[in-house]
Order: C-alpha cells, then sequence, then structure tokens
C-alpha cells in the first residue's frame, strides 16, 4: 500500500510539472538560485575559516635576534626563554645566512650578481614562534620583546584578525541572503502549486466529500513541491561545481598549492556539505511552499 502511495504520488507530481510547463520552470530556477547563492556564501565562509587556520597554524610572531649575538649559547638561552611563555606551541631558528640565500633565490638571476661579495651573515638570524592562540600574539610579543638580545620583534595578527572580521560579515549575509531568496522560493513554488490546485479545485472538493483526507489530497502536491526542490538541488550542486572549479582554475594552481601562504579548499573537499545543504534547503523550501498552497482548498 505504501509503495503504491508513494508511486501514486510521484506520478501525479511529475505529470503536474509538465502540466505548469513555464510556472514549474520558474519555480526551478528560483530555487536554484536561491541554492547556489547559498552554496557561494556557504563556500566563501568554509574557505575563510580555512585560511584563517592555515594562517594560525603557521608562524604569527618572527623575533629577530641581536646582529651582535653570534654566540650559540646566548641563542639557545634566548629560544629556552620564549618557549616559557604558556602561549608559545612552537619555535624554530633560521641563520642570517639561510635567511640571505633565501632572500636571494628570490631575485631574478641578471640581478643576483650585484650581490657578489655580499657577507652572507649580513641578516641577522630570526626565531620563528607559533602560538596555541592567536589572540594572544600582542601579550606573547610584549613579553619576547623584553628578552635580553631580542632586536625587534614582528607579529602577523593583522592579517588573521581580518579574516575572521571577514568571516563573520560573510557568514551575517549569507544568513539574510538565503532568508531572502528561501522567501522568494517560496512564493514561487506555492504559487506553481496553486495553479495546479486551482485546476483541479473540483476534483478536490469531490474527494473531500467523499471522504479522503487531508493527507491523501495533500499528498501529491507536496511531492510535486518536493521535487522541484529536488530538482533544483541537483542543478545548483553541477552549477557550483562547475563555477567553482573554473574560478581556481582561473586564480592559477597556486589556489590549492600545499606552498602557498594560504590555498583554497578543493570542491570535493566541500561536496558533501553542500548537496547536504542543497537538498535539505531543496526539499524544504518545495515542501513548504507545497504546504502553504494547500491550505486554502482542504477547507471544504
Amino acid at each position: 500500500m505504501l509503495i503504491r502511495n508513494l508511486r501514486r504520488m510521484l506520478q501525479d507530481a511529475f505529470k503536474s510539472i509538465f502540466r505548469n510547463g513555464f510556472m514549474s520552470v520558474a519555480s526551478i530556477l528560483v530555487s536554484v538560485a536561491c541554492l547556489f547563492i547559498f552554496g557561494v556564501f556557504i563556500m566563501l565562509t568554509i574557505n575563510m575559516n580555512y585560511m584563517g587556520e592555515q594562517i594560525a597554524g603557521q608562524c604569527q610572531i618572527e623575533v629577530n635576534i641581536d646582529e651582535t649575538i653570534t654566540d650559540g649559547a646566548k641563542i639557545e638561552q634566548i629560544k629556552n626563554e620564549i618557549s616559557k611563555n604558556e602561549f608559545v606551541k612552537e619555535i624554530s631558528f633560521v641563520s642570517g645566512e639561510e635567511r640571505y640565500e633565501e632572500y636571494k633565490k628570490g631575485i631574478p638571476k641578471e640581478q643576483q650578481e650585484f650581490f657578489a661579495g655580499v657577507p652572507a651573515d649580513i641578516i641577522s638570524d630570526l626565531i620563528k614562534v607559533t602560538l596555541t592562540d592567536i589572540s594572544q600574539t600582542k601579550q606573547v610579543s610584549n613579553y619576547i620583546e623584553k628578552i635580553d638580545g631580542v632586536s625587534w620583534v614582528k607579529r602577523f595578527e593583522g592579517l588573521s584578525t581580518t579574516i575572521q572580521k571577514a568571516t563573520n560579515i560573510v557568514r551575517n549575509i549569507s544568513i539574510w541572503i538565503v532568508i531572502i531568496f528561501a522567501i522568494i522560493s517560496i512564493f514561487i513554488i506555492s504559487n506553481t502549486i496553486k495553479l495546479t490546485v486551482h485546476n483541479r479545485r473540483k476534483e478536490i472538493n469531490i474527494m473531500k466529500y467523499v471522504g479522503a483526507t487531508d493527507s491523501f489530497i495533500r499528498g501529491p502536491f507536496v511531492t510535486e513541491g518536493m521535487l522541484v526542490g529536488f530538482i533544483a538541488a541537483i542543478v545548483a550542486f553541477f552549477l557550483t561545481q562547475t563555477a567553482y572549479n573554473s574560478i581556481l582554475g582561473l586564480i592559477g594552481n597556486s589556489a590549492t598549492s600545499t606552498s602557498s601562504i594560504v590555498s583554497f579548499k578543493s570542491f570535493g573537499d566541500m561536496a558533501l556539505i553542500v548537496s547536504l545543504g542543497y537538498l535539505i534547503i531543496g526539499l524544504g523550501l518545495g515542501a513548504l511552499g507545497s504546504s502553504v498552497s494547500m491550505r486554502k482548498y482542504l477547507k471544504v
């Protein structure tokens, strides 16, 4: 019985979608637009959180050692003093020679000859510090600056803070965008269902008079709305996938490179979240739009 009812509702839903032609297409397109924009903001939020995590996991403080200090024991003492801070997660030492060689690699070959004869220790040694809590960057920097032998401290809290603020803004905007488009989608879907219901109002009245329950009558129409949402979810998913991969292609291979300072997530990493979100919202909008449109006609 259950399978037969489901088959009946699906058949009626497909027939109704094809019968309403233009309105059904309009419902699907508006739902696709709603889901696509929802997906864009979801992926923006995910990527900005991801970039914030990458920055937080990289060096947050650079400690430049006084150029007059060449004694390895003194450098070890400075490293030990830094490690004593409770918010220091990891430290790494980079010699002045290594920094100088790294700097020269970024210079065009034709200009490197100008650096011939320049002593390799012209750049001071450096200690890179990673924190357990990036919000404590200022406090740890102030602590390190007071250590004897430290020339100056460079901190990178600004970029991470900016990303966190931007993530919050994107998240808030996405909520309102989704709400607005959801209302539009419900309006369009409900109007599509109303058109079908209006054309079959006499049939619905007869069904009510012979004792058909509201759920029996409502079933095919709710199924139609959910089917519209399901189709929209599939179209929106592949549209989002194509657009996202195209944008990554335009940005270049560095977008997902592990050697870059920050990178973007691949679509595959977000596919499950996006697809589930599309299905839940698409089916939900379809069901809600159908339910709203049926209230009037079930009151006989």
